[in-house]
Protein backbone atom coordinates (compact mmCIF):
# COMPACT_ATOMS: atom_id res chain seq x y z
CA UNK A 1 0.00 0.00 0.00
CA UNK A 2 1.60 3.57 -0.92
CA UNK A 3 1.49 6.27 1.64
CA UNK A 4 -1.43 8.02 -0.34
CA UNK A 5 -3.31 5.35 -0.40
CA UNK A 6 -2.68 4.31 3.49
CA UNK A 7 -3.94 7.84 4.21
CA UNK A 8 -6.99 7.86 2.12
CA UNK A 9 -8.03 4.57 4.54
CA UNK A 10 -7.53 6.77 7.20
CA UNK A 11 -9.29 9.45 6.18
CA UNK A 12 -12.30 7.79 4.89
CA UNK A 13 -12.48 5.60 7.71
CA UNK A 14 -12.56 9.02 10.27
CA UNK A 15 -15.09 10.43 7.37
CA UNK A 16 -17.64 7.53 8.34
CA UNK A 17 -17.04 8.08 12.15
CA UNK A 18 -17.94 11.75 11.83
CA UNK A 19 -20.94 10.40 9.65
CA UNK A 20 -21.86 8.56 12.52
CA UNK A 21 -21.34 11.36 15.39
CA UNK A 22 -23.11 13.67 13.00
CA UNK A 23 -26.73 10.99 13.04
CA UNK A 24 -25.65 9.82 9.95
CA UNK A 25 -26.72 13.02 7.24
CA UNK A 26 -25.91 10.81 4.43
CA UNK A 27 -23.51 7.68 3.37
CA UNK A 28 -20.55 7.54 1.20
CA UNK A 29 -19.07 4.79 -0.84
CA UNK A 30 -15.13 4.84 -1.51
CA UNK A 31 -14.22 1.64 -2.38
CA UNK A 32 -14.29 -0.37 -6.23
CA UNK A 33 -12.91 -4.02 -5.85
CA UNK A 34 -12.35 -3.71 -2.37
CA UNK A 35 -9.51 -0.84 -3.05
CA UNK A 36 -10.13 2.09 -1.54
CA UNK A 37 -10.30 4.96 -3.53
CA UNK A 38 -9.41 9.24 -3.51
CA UNK A 39 -13.11 9.76 -4.28
CA UNK A 40 -16.21 8.43 -2.95
CA UNK A 41 -19.48 9.37 -3.76
CA UNK A 42 -22.10 10.59 -1.96
CA UNK A 43 -25.62 7.74 -1.04
CA UNK A 44 -24.84 5.69 -3.99
CA UNK A 45 -23.40 1.99 -3.96
CA UNK A 46 -20.41 2.64 -6.09
CA UNK A 47 -17.64 5.05 -5.59
CA UNK A 48 -17.71 5.90 -9.64
CA UNK A 49 -20.51 7.37 -10.72
CA UNK A 50 -21.13 10.01 -14.60
CA UNK A 51 -23.38 11.88 -12.04
CA UNK A 52 -23.40 12.25 -8.41
CA UNK A 53 -22.42 14.51 -5.51
CA UNK A 54 -19.27 12.96 -5.16
CA UNK A 55 -16.28 13.98 -2.63
CA UNK A 56 -12.43 13.79 -3.43
CA UNK A 57 -9.38 13.25 -0.95
CA UNK A 58 -6.54 14.44 -3.14
CA UNK A 59 -2.82 14.19 -1.32
CA UNK A 60 -1.32 15.75 -3.72
CA UNK A 61 -3.12 18.67 -4.00
CA UNK A 62 -3.61 18.75 -0.53
CA UNK A 63 -7.33 19.74 -0.58
CA UNK A 64 -11.26 17.86 0.12
CA UNK A 65 -12.84 18.37 -2.55
CA UNK A 66 -16.59 18.36 -2.24
CA UNK A 67 -18.71 18.07 -6.09
CA UNK A 68 -21.52 17.62 -8.40
CA UNK A 69 -19.59 15.59 -11.17
CA UNK A 70 -21.44 15.40 -14.49
CA UNK A 71 -19.61 13.23 -17.06
CA UNK A 72 -21.26 13.57 -20.57
CA UNK A 73 -24.47 15.48 -20.12
CA UNK A 74 -23.29 18.94 -21.27
CA UNK A 75 -26.85 20.01 -21.52
CA UNK A 76 -27.75 19.36 -17.14
CA UNK A 77 -24.62 21.34 -16.43
CA UNK A 78 -26.04 24.20 -19.10
CA UNK A 79 -29.25 24.12 -17.45
CA UNK A 80 -27.72 24.09 -13.80
CA UNK A 81 -25.16 26.89 -14.82
CA UNK A 82 -28.15 29.19 -16.58
CA UNK A 83 -30.03 28.95 -12.58
CA UNK A 84 -26.09 29.65 -11.29
CA UNK A 85 -27.74 32.74 -9.40
CA UNK A 86 -30.14 30.85 -7.93
CA UNK A 87 -28.40 27.91 -7.08
CA UNK A 88 -25.67 29.35 -5.64
CA UNK A 89 -28.17 31.92 -3.53
CA UNK A 90 -29.74 28.83 -2.12
CA UNK A 91 -26.16 26.95 -0.80
CA UNK A 92 -25.38 30.24 0.83
CA UNK A 93 -21.83 29.84 -0.52
CA UNK A 94 -20.44 30.10 -3.94
CA UNK A 95 -18.88 26.87 -5.46
CA UNK A 96 -16.81 27.03 -8.13
CA UNK A 97 -17.92 26.31 -11.93
CA UNK A 98 -15.63 23.97 -14.07
CA UNK A 99 -16.62 24.63 -17.30
CA UNK A 100 -14.49 21.90 -19.08
CA UNK A 101 -12.88 19.02 -17.72
CA UNK A 102 -8.73 18.58 -18.08
CA UNK A 103 -9.26 14.76 -19.13
CA UNK A 104 -12.74 14.64 -20.27
CA UNK A 105 -13.77 17.83 -22.00
CA UNK A 106 -16.88 16.59 -21.26
CA UNK A 107 -16.95 16.51 -17.80
CA UNK A 108 -18.37 19.39 -15.45
CA UNK A 109 -18.31 20.07 -11.99
CA UNK A 110 -19.40 22.10 -9.42
CA UNK A 111 -16.90 22.43 -6.63
CA UNK A 112 -16.10 23.55 -2.85
CA UNK A 113 -12.11 22.79 -1.66
CA UNK A 114 -11.18 22.36 1.55
CA UNK A 115 -7.37 22.56 1.92
CA UNK A 116 -6.13 19.68 4.28
CA UNK A 117 -2.74 18.82 6.05
CA UNK A 118 -1.75 15.17 5.02
CA UNK A 119 -0.85 12.96 7.43
CA UNK A 120 -2.33 14.58 10.60
CA UNK A 121 -5.54 12.38 11.37
CA UNK A 122 -6.56 15.51 13.87
CA UNK A 123 -6.28 17.94 11.02
CA UNK A 124 -8.67 15.25 8.64
CA UNK A 125 -11.21 15.70 11.71
CA UNK A 126 -11.20 19.07 11.88
CA UNK A 127 -11.89 19.46 8.03
CA UNK A 128 -14.64 16.62 8.03
CA UNK A 129 -16.40 18.63 10.50
CA UNK A 130 -16.50 21.77 7.90
CA UNK A 131 -16.94 19.34 4.90
CA UNK A 132 -20.16 17.64 6.60
CA UNK A 133 -22.35 20.74 6.83
CA UNK A 134 -21.46 21.36 2.87
CA UNK A 135 -22.07 18.27 1.34
CA UNK A 136 -25.62 18.30 3.16
CA UNK A 137 -26.31 21.73 1.34
CA UNK A 138 -25.13 20.44 -1.73
CA UNK A 139 -27.51 17.33 -1.32
CA UNK A 140 -30.46 19.55 -0.12
CA UNK A 141 -29.93 22.12 -2.64
CA UNK A 142 -29.04 20.10 -5.79
CA UNK A 143 -31.56 16.84 -5.18
CA UNK A 144 -34.12 19.74 -6.31
CA UNK A 145 -32.46 20.70 -9.77
CA UNK A 146 -31.47 16.84 -10.50
CA UNK A 147 -34.13 14.53 -9.52
CA UNK A 148 -32.11 11.47 -10.78
CA UNK A 149 -28.98 12.40 -8.20
CA UNK A 150 -29.60 10.25 -5.67
CA UNK A 151 -31.07 6.92 -7.53
CA UNK A 152 -29.15 3.95 -7.43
Amino acid sequence: MTYSQSEQKKFWEIFEDKLVESGNPFSICYEMGGEVRFFASVNKKRAWVALGLCLDFLCREKVVKINIYIENDIGLFNYLYSKKDQLENELGFKPEWILCGRKNPNTRRIITKFPIIIGDPNNYKHVIEKVIPYVVRYKTVFAKYIPSLFDF
